[in-house]
């Protein structure tokens, strides 16, 4: 599968909804605008089941920043996840990338009641 990361949430895809009873590729698709890679997959499968992974170790390029989706999408099918996310990087223009793709995120869940619960 092959599809472009984006560097943030954009406009049209911040009026996307997440809800527990939805399918996670399309619930992703919508809040990042793209269709999710196989290990983002994996990772959602194992957040649903608590296994929270100490680290993310995946080539550049390949979507580390949608961890967040993620990790949000998984909190609204009701994963047994805590409700901060650490989100560690060592390059500074990485942490100004995560930080658009938070805010964009923050728009989403601001507009959903059932993402507030999440």
């Amino acid at each position: 599968m092959t599809c472009p990361v984006t560097a943030a949430v954009d406009d049209r895809h911040q009026e996307a909804r997440v809800h527990p009873s939805g399918d996670f590729c399309a619930q992703f698709e919508g809040l990042t605008g793209n269709t999710p890679f196989p290990w983002q997959q994996a990772l959602f499968a194992e957040l649903i089941e608590n296994r929270i992974p100490r680290a993310c170790d995946i080539p550049t390029g390949l979507g580390k920043t949608a961890v967040m989706a993620i990790w949000l999408v998984a909190r609204a099918h009701r994963a047994p996840l805590p409700r901060r996310l650490v989100y560690v990087v060592d390059r500074r223009a990485v942490v100004d990338q995560a930080t658009d793709v938070a805010n964009g995120l923050r728009a989403c869940v601001d507009r959903d009641a059932k993402l507030k619960q999440a």
